[in-house]
């Protein structure tokens, strides 16, 4: 059994409540009892995205915290298999390839597949993994 939880604040402090820009999740990848906590105070688009992002961790058994790096490309090779991990389960790259029209221009094109994707439009890539996916393909 795994719990996931979503809050903007620690135990009951919520003097403080969680930023997003310091911290978006974590994941405990504990045999027993594995743990995913996704930060209730960002987007929901990010949310989804760090749930899935976590949810590999626990797959491949690493503990791990989503922070702000998630705006850049990570260094490690956990994290970016996390992040292709999540790019891929909300937006299959065969899928995003298929429906990707390169004649438009780059912001009309996000705009549509964010549309075609029930996602919110941001220039975020933390809070828009098509985004993030599509700036990840156009690296390789």
């Amino acid at each position: 059994m795994c719990w996931s939880c979503a809050s903007g604040v620690v135990l009951n402090n919520n003097g403080r409540p969680l930023d997003p820009d310091e911290f978006r999740g974590f994941t405990i990848a504990d045999a027993l009892a594995p743990l995913v906590f996704i930060n209730g105070a960002d987007t929901k688009a990010a949310q989804t995205f760090t749930l899935a992002h976590e949810l590999a961790h626990l797959w491949i058994g690493q503990s791990g915290v989503t922070d702000a790096t998630i705006r850049q490309t990570p260094s490690r090779q956990t994290e970016r298999w996390c992040n292709q991990v999540a790019a891929e389960f909300l937006v299959p790259l065969a899928v995003l390839r298929a429906d990707y029209q390169k004649s438009n221009q780059l912001d009309r094109e996000v705009s549509r597949l964010s549309r075609r994707f029930q996602s919110q439009q941001s220039r975020d890539p933390a809070q828009n993994p098509r985004r993030w996916f599509h700036q990840q393909a156009s690296l390789r």
